[in-house]
């Protein structure tokens, strides 16, 4: 048996009653009769040696401090420690705990969990004769963590033990992290200039996800530049005031936590006031006009213009659609003063 070091520093200790025969004294123990002795416990304490041999039966009171050296480690001593491990939910974890001794006296490990005892953990333990300066006992010991989840997480430590007392490992903290995972995601956006734009995006994972915006692959752009952008983290949603032409562009919704990142795009398209007045008269339009002469009953020989057709002249200003308009005119119930802002912003 081994007693701690300083075992009893948080203590407020009236009287201490010790009877054992069982004491490793070793380095480790030199402390324990200087401590009884100055807290005038002695008097209440029959303590004798076992180990080693040559101290078996001797009290500590009858040792002399340079004889409580550490030549061989009866008591479990740590060679390997656990780990500090930071993994992803469901993924296997196993920490490892390695123990040595020089005695031949069984060793027995169990695994603790933020200071609490793990009863139901699956644990591989085996044992190992090794050479290092004369024989002595590996013993190592593996706790397995199967799937885990945010509830694992926690410090681990594990406790070797045998006839000759117990030690303790350091502790290894587990983390567990969640790759970022979309709420919401930003949508496509047509809007006209001076509008306000709004984009959505949300994430979820563990740790929370930060959020970030960029614009065609940069953090620097005209919103950004002239504070007209507005982020509210509390409803997810990224505004951009005053829309201008210069605002569009492809929009990047960057979510990022410790375990990884992730993005979703889209795409604003800003309006001029000349191209959207266009487009109006165009939609007014394109039910009306047909693509050849209207027959005896007024009807469209070969059917209506149709708004994809229109459209595609559109873009270009291409003098076929000017044609198309001029050509068809008498027949288009569409105001004259209209179909005449048409003829002047196409040309």
């Amino acid at each position: 048996m081994s007693i701690q070091g300083n075992s009893f520093s948080q203590m407020i200790l009236k009287e201490l009653v010790l009877n054992t025969s069982s004491l490793l004294c070793d380095c480790q123990l030199k402390w324990l009769p200087r401590f009884l002795i100055e807290k005038k416990f002695s008097h209440m304490v029959t303590a004798k040696c076992a180990h080693p041999v040559w101290l078996a039966g001797k009290s500590i009171f009858n040792i002399d401090v340079e004889d409580y050296i550490c030549d061989d480690f009866p008591k479990p001593v740590f060679t390997a420690h656990p780990e500090t491990t930071v993994a992803l939910r469901g993924m296997n974890v196993s920490f490892t705990c390695i123990a040595g001794s020089s005695s031949d006296s069984p060793m027995a490990a169990a695994w603790r969990k933020d200071s609490e005892l793990l009863y139901d953990a699956e644990i591989l333990n085996f044992s190992s004769l090794r050479e290092k300066d004369g024989e002595f006992i590996e013993y190592t010991t593996i706790l397995q963590l199967r799937n885990i989840n945010f509830t694992d997480e926690g410090r681990y430590q594990c406790v070797v033990t045998n006839y000759f007392g117990s030690n303790y490992s350091n502790k290894a903290k587990l983390t567990v992290n969640e790759l970022p995972l979309f709420m919401k995601t930003p949508m496509d956006l047509t809007i006209r200039t001076g509008a306000m734009a709004r984009l959505e995006c949300a994430a979820g994972g563990h740790p929370i996800p930060q959020i970030a915006w960029q614009k065609d692959g940069g953090t620097d752009f005209p919103a950004a530049r002239e504070r007209r952008m507005h982020v509210m983290p509390e409803d997810d949603v990224f505004f951009i005031a005053n829309v201008k032409i210069e605002d569009m562009g492809m929009y990047s919704c960057m979510a990022q936590n410790a375990a990884g990142g992730i993005s979703a795009n889209a795409t604003l398209t800003v309006l001029g006031k000349k191209m959207a007045f266009m487009k109006t008269i165009v939609s007014m339009m394109w039910h009306q006009l047909c693509w050849t002469d209207l027959d005896k009953n007024g009807s469209c020989t070969d059917g209506l213009l149709s708004e994809d057709q229109i459209f595609f002249f559109f873009p270009s200003l291409n003098i076929r659609f000017i044609t198309a308009v001029s050509k068809f005119s008498e027949y288009a119930s569409l105001n004259q003063v209209a179909l005449s802002k048409v003829k002047y912003y196409f040309s």
